[in-house]
């Protein structure tokens, strides 16, 4: 499982929920010939080689794009075998077949409807939200202060932001509630930023 934190013009670190590391090309290497792997790097790392863009190519599937080398990903050699053994690959923007073609599986979007979205400490309900998205604490352990509140769509465009004053943001002891009444059915991201300087990003889905 992955999260994708926002950072600018579209892009995003992709991080793993389990490692709590994020991933570049290695040695940020500018080839692209399906012969440099993508390997896991720490959670301070934040370089343009460890952002990504996720460029919509329909039907639900996006090419994944290295802001520094522009280069996107697929399985190497477009092999089709499991078992821990095909690495993920840096190739150009020539390579146009479905094997750069990626799908992002939301874990809660299946069986999950009625339910919540919980990232560790924050839980965001309900699922799938309609007119109103809510926030929580689950363990009220954190009493930092969230500073900005922004929606985006996948393709990384800010669609919604909402700031906190710095004497009267909210922690979240208890719920916070967003207006998602003008947001068109689908999947967006949820980021979170606090005034420690950190940011908590998840999902959520709209369905009217």
């Amino acid at each position: 499982m992955f999260e994708f934190i926002p950072t600018d013009d579209g892009y995003f670190f992709i991080q793993n929920r389990a490692t709590n590391r994020r991933y570049r090309p290695k040695d940020c290497s500018a080839l692209a010939n399906d012969t440099i792997e993508i390997v896991q790097v720490g959670s301070t790392d934040f370089g343009w080689c460890e952002q990504w863009k996720f460029v919509d190519v329909g039907n639900g599937y996006f090419r994944i794009e290295n802001r520094q080398t522009q280069g996107w990903l697929r399985s190497k050699g477009c092999s089709n075998e499991v078992g821990d053994t095909v690495a993920i690959t840096q190739v150009s923007q020539n390579y146009t077949g479905n094997c750069t073609m990626w799908k992002l599986v939301d874990i809660n979007a299946t069986g999950n409807k009625g339910f919540v979205v919980d990232t560790g400490d924050l839980v965001v309900y309900p699922v799938p939200a309609t007119d109103k998205l809510y926030v929580t604490n689950d363990t009220n352990a954190s009493s930092s202060k969230i500073k900005e509140i922004v929606i985006y769509e996948l393709s990384g465009k800010e669609i919604k932001k909402i700031s906190f004053k710095s004497k009267s943001n909210t922690n979240l002891l208890e719920d916070v509630a967003i207006d998602t009444y003008d947001l068109a059915n689908g999947l967006y991201l949820l980021s979170l930023k606090f005034d420690s300087g950190a940011i908590r990003t998840t999902k959520f889905i709209i369905e009217k």
